[in-house]
């Protein structure tokens, strides 16, 4: 999803919006791909992710991150509140209760 991202903010142009419906595809593409891993790799995986974010975050330019209504895909909500939203505790609480759905599903079979 960052790389989805970071161009297209850096550049002015519109980012891919997913659906609701192409971000659970998408969750289960990535669950698919990953169920394999032993959980202390998903773990790593999804702290390499964060600290992605963070310093995507970190790269951008203060007017991109607070203007609003900069981005028609952020409906008026400036970049800063999104990016607080995608690395609040809840989204990845969302995640872990996947991840451990998932671990608990592998310890049935």
């Amino acid at each position: 999803m960052l790389d989805n991202v970071h161009k297209p903010v850096i550049q002015g142009v519109p980012v891919l919006f997913l659906s609701p419906e192409k971000q659970m595809s998408t969750n289960t593409r990535v669950y698919e791909v990953n169920k394999h891993k032993l959980l202390a790799e998903v773990l790593a995986d999804m702290h390499y992710s964060f600290q992605k974010v963070v310093a995507l975050v970190e790269s951008l330019p203060e007017e991109v991150l607070c203007e609003q209504h900069r981005f028609d895909w952020l409906t008026g909500q400036p970049l800063w509140k999104y990016s607080l939203d995608e690395t609040s505790v809840e989204h990845y609480q969302e995640h872990l209760v996947m991840l451990m759905t998932g671990v608990d599903h592998y310890r049935a079979e």
